[in-house]
């Protein structure tokens, strides 16, 4: 017991010089949104959702992966967490970041049948449920996640507290991309803990929402967008603004204050490429690379060759395991 209480003593004092509320738990399996960019290194994550989740957002969230709650929920989830805000647990103004709307959001390959939903819950409680959701049949990853395009899977009856915790569900048939969402509602407290899970059951991809019909448009001649300025670090950018960078010319995708790394064709999140230049300047012919490999330092416009393809370095990292220039577009530009 003494042990025990020392640990937790020393593990209070870390949370207390990061934040001054308790941290709690998450689901590990399927990986969460907020887990796995945690996992991928909040300073430098690979998949290009997690960079722009940390665009808007910062790294804190991440490094605060077991605090995604609403601390008076009591069992009022709809009423405290508003539609396309359930990832960020109806709170984006600190985890926003994951309750970006994009298909690329990495998920965890799954089938129909049963499964086993996996909480980590570093500060356990005694608790008055667990509920599982999963996106309908219909849903597409293009869409906000919202309440009503969630289906109850299970909900559990009342138990300890336990810090590893492992959930029967069976999972119905879909294909290709789903969200599977969790709540955590203890029973001390009014407390709520939320999670979103992204699944992949594979069979196709998803089918995208029929665009509206519309009448053909009376044709707006094709005017090239006016070149705005450079794009600089340090300016603070407002939605619609254009600014050039290399000879293109981008349109600024939501507010934001430029930092270093940020430069448009790197975060797509941010700026929306619209058109070039009057006078492009070519790009040079990429004459030196080399074969591309695990282990090597690669710095900003190095180029390599990966599968006779030439890539073009984003961004200065050290290549790991699975981060092929095709796999992690974030680093690399195919030329």
């Amino acid at each position: 017991m003494k042990q025990f209480t020392i640990a937790l003593a020393c593990g209070f004092t870390l949370l207390l010089g990061r934040q001054p509320v308790f941290a709690h738990g998450t689901v590990i399996s399927p990986a969460s949104r907020v887990w796995r960019c945690f996992q991928e290194n909040p300073e430098n994550p690979v998949s290009a959702a997690c960079r722009a989740a940390i665009v808007l957002r910062g790294t804190q969230p991440l490094y605060d992966w077991n605090e995604i709650n609403q601390p008076a929920a009591n069992g009022n989830h709809r009423q405290v967490i508003p539609n396309g805000t359930l990832a960020s647990g109806g709170r984006p103004g600190k985890y926003g970041g994951l309750d970006l709307v994009r298909p690329d959001w990495t998920a965890e390959r799954v089938s129909p049948g049963p499964y086993r939903i996996q909480w980590n819950n570093s500060a356990p409680h005694a608790t008055a449920y667990y509920e599982v959701y999963i996106t309908k049949a219909d849903w597409n990853p293009s869409q906000p996640l919202t309440w009503d395009s969630l289906i109850r899977l299970v909900r559990t009856s009342p138990s300890g507290a336990t810090g590893a915790v492992n959930i029967s569900v069976t999972l119905p048939q879909r294909t290709g991309k789903h969200v599977i969402y969790s709540i955590w509602q203890r029973s001390d407290s009014p407390e709520a803990f939320y999670s979103t899970s992204d699944v992949d059951f594979g069979g196709g991809a998803m089918p995208t929402p029929t665009p509206t019909p519309t009448p053909t448009p009376t044709p707006t001649p094709p005017s090239t967008p006016t070149e705005g300025p450079q794009w600089q670090e340090g300016v603070s950018y407002k939605t619609g603004d254009l600014v050039t960078f290399n000879n293109v010319t981008y349109r600024c995708r939501q507010s934001h204050t430029a930092q270093a790394g940020w430069s448009p064709p790197v975060v797509p999140a941010l700026w929306e490429k619209v058109g070039s230049t009057s006078n492009p300047v070519p790009v040079p012919s990429p004459t030196e690379s080399s074969p591309w490999q695990t282990g090597i330092s690669y710095k900003t416009d190095d180029l390599v060759t990966f599968g006779n393809v030439t890539y073009r370095c984003r961004q200065s990292h050290t290549a790991q395991a699975g981060w092929s220039p095709p796999v992690v577009p974030a680093l690399w530009e195919k030329l």
